[in-house]
C-alpha cells in the first residue's frame, strides 16, 4: 500500500518507515535492489488454522490453488504462532566484503552477518507480509525463479507488529491492513522463512503476467 518500512542493517537496529498520505501519493522512493508488484487484489482469503497451526510453506500451497495464475504477489496479514525470521546485521557493500571473498553465506561467515534464530520468535505478534509465489517455476517469466531463491516457490518479507487481534471480515482486509500499518507498534522488519507458523489471518492475491 506504498508505505516503506526499513530494518537498517546496525548492531542495535530499530524499524524506520515512511507511511504513505494521500496528498503526497506520487512521492518517489529509489531503491538500490529490490522487486515490486502491483495490481488488483484477484482473490481475497481468510484463514484459521488450529494447532499444530500451518507454516507459510503449506499456506502458499494452499493459496495457490484458489488461483489460475502460474505467479501470483501475495500480502499477507496474520497472526504469529511462531515465526522464523532472518535479517542482515550488516550492510552489504563492497567495503565490510569479507577478507577471504568468500559469500557471506558461507558458513564462516554466516553468524557475522545473518541475525538467524535458533527457536521461533514473535509469538502472537501481528505480522504483515507481501512476498511472490509461484505454482511452476519452469512456466515462470524470465528472471522469475532468480527473486525466490534456490529450490523456493516463494520469497517473503515481513514487518513484525504489536500484539493485537485482528478481523476475520474480508471485506475489512483494505481498512485493516491500512490500520496495522498505520497505528500499531512495529518492531522488526524480517525476511520471513517457510517454516514460520501461523493461527489465522487475512490474505489478498494479485495475479502476475
Amino acid at each position: 500500500n506504498h508505505n516503506f518500512f526499513f530494518y537498517p542493517a546496525v548492531k542495535h537496529p530499530a524499524v524506520d518507515f515512511m507511511l504513505c498520505q494521500e496528498e503526497s501519493a506520487a512521492l518517489e522512493y529509489k531503491f538500490l535492489h529490490g522487486f515490486q508488484f502491483n495490481g488488483a487484489f484477484s482473490t481475497l482469503v481468510a484463514f484459521e488454522a488450529p494447532e499444530p497451526f500451518i507454516t507459510l510453506a503449506d499456506l502458499t500451497k494452499k493459496i495457490l490453488t484458489l488461483t489460475q495464475a502460474n505467479q501470483v504477489g501475495m500480502v499477507l496479514l496474520a497472526e504469529s504462532k511462531g515465526l522464523w525470521g532472518m535479517n542482515l546485521r550488516q550492510v552489504p557493500i563492497q567495503e565490510n566484503k569479507p577478507m577471504d571473498g568468500a559469500s557471506i553465506f558461507e558458513p564462516e561467515h554466516f553468524a557475522e552477518w545473518m541475525n538467524f534464530p535458533i527457536e521461533p520468535s514473535e509469538i502472537n505478534h501481528i505480522v504483515a507480509a507481501s512476498g511472490l509465489c509461484v505454482r511452476d517455476r519452469q512456466a515462470a517469466g524470465p528472471g522469475f525463479p532468480a527473486l525466490l531463491g534456490r529450490d523456493q516457490d516463494y520469497h517473503f518479507h515481513g514487518a513484525v507488529f504489536e500484539q493485537e487481534p485482528l478481523t476475520k471480515n474480508l471485506e475489512q482486509f483494505s481498512h485493516e491492513l491500512k490500520r496495522v500499518l498505520t497505528e500499531m507498534n512495529v518492531y522488526k522488519v524480517q525476511h520471513v522463512l517457510g517454516q514460520s507458523l501461523f493461527s489465522s489471518g487475512l490474505v489478498g492475491l494479485i495475479d502476475l503476467e
